[in-house]
């Protein structure tokens, strides 16, 4: 279940000092204001249960085709791939000679696009908090980017003060070329000591120009949010609020929920167990009643 909470919860993001907490004593935490609070929170609201997906042309595994066949099975995605072979020099090597070879090493690219049934469950803005906190939120962010820093900040170095001290670069050694050793030296020497077995250099990757190289240039990728399915609760357990949180407006839960509604996407690419059981932390605001402070699945 922790998937689901580093994916889709914020825990702990209510701030105290955002609003003002009250007494529960008029309205106090019941199964039905826990689930209407719960509800409220960003996890579940519409929308936000969102798994990424890649459309545009790049390299695939078996496993990525085996997903893409599914997809658009289900009529979200059409897709095409190509084979295309890289080519890349190798060298072996004795103490009297060396040789190069090339190897062909295969790679699978595939151009992936979502149809107009895929396009229905793309997300392009999640839902993150409260509206009436984001708004706020944002008032103070436009407010700090237009701030501007005393002239301080942005004095030279002193006079006297050493500049930061930067690293000479160390020139690199030039490769050693291979050895030309005569024939007859090279049988002689053969004849007193029996030649090593070969070792073989690191891959070196050839510069000329390929049916590789031209895919990896055309590599183009996107990813997207897309809708994978909802969150719901199922029912609220557990409702906690003895005297000392009723005074400080404070309240705890659990919640059994599902994932309801799941999307082709969420079928094939969001790896989660159906259904479990979240815990809640809740306090009671003036302006908006009870409110989720934290959750998590402890």
């Amino acid at each position: 279940m922790r998937e689901i909470v580093t994916k889709f919860l914020l825990s702990a993001f209510v701030c105290v000092g955002a609003f003002s907490l009250v007494s529960c004593d008029s309205d106090r935490l019941s199964a039905r204001l826990a689930k209407k609070a719960v509800e409220e929170h960003t996890a579940f609201r519409d929308s936000s249960l969102t798994v990424q997906f890649n459309v545009g042309y790049y390299e695939v595994s078996e496993d990525d085709i085996a997903q893409l066949n599914q997809l658009q099975k289900a009529n979200v995605i059409t897709f095409k791939t190509e084979k295309v072979t890289e080519k890349k020099k190798r060298w072996s090597y004795s103490w009297y000679s060396s040789s190069s070879y090339t190897e062909n090493i295969e790679h699978t690219f595939a151009d992936v696009k979502l149809t107009e049934e895929g396009r229905k469950y793309l997300v392009s803005e999640k839902p993150a908090m409260r509206e009436d906190w984001e708004k706020v939120l944002r008032k103070l962010e436009k407010k700090y980017k237009e701030l501007k820093e005393p002239d301080f900040m942005n004095l030279e170095a002193k006079a006297g003060e050493k500049p930061e001290k930067k690293e000479e670069a160390v020139p690199e050694k030039p490769e050693k070329e291979d050895e030309v050793i005569d024939s007859a030296e090279v049988a002689e020497a053969m004849a007193e000591v029996a030649a090593p077995m070969e070792e073989e250099k690191p891959a070196e990757t050839t510069a000329s120009a390929g049916s590789y190289e031209a895919a990896v240039e055309r590599v183009k990728v996107e990813t997207c949010n897309m809708l994978a399915g909802k969150l719901k609760v199922v029912e609220v357990l557990d409702v906690f609020c003895p005297e000392e949180y009723v005074k400080n407006g404070k309240g705890e839960c659990s919640v059994v929920y599902e994932i309801e509604d799941r999307t082709p996407f969420g079928w094939v690419l969001y790896k989660s167990e159906n259904y479990g059981v979240m815990n809640f932390r809740l306090l009671h605001t003036e302006d908006n009643g009870w409110v989720v402070a934290k959750a998590n699945n402890d």
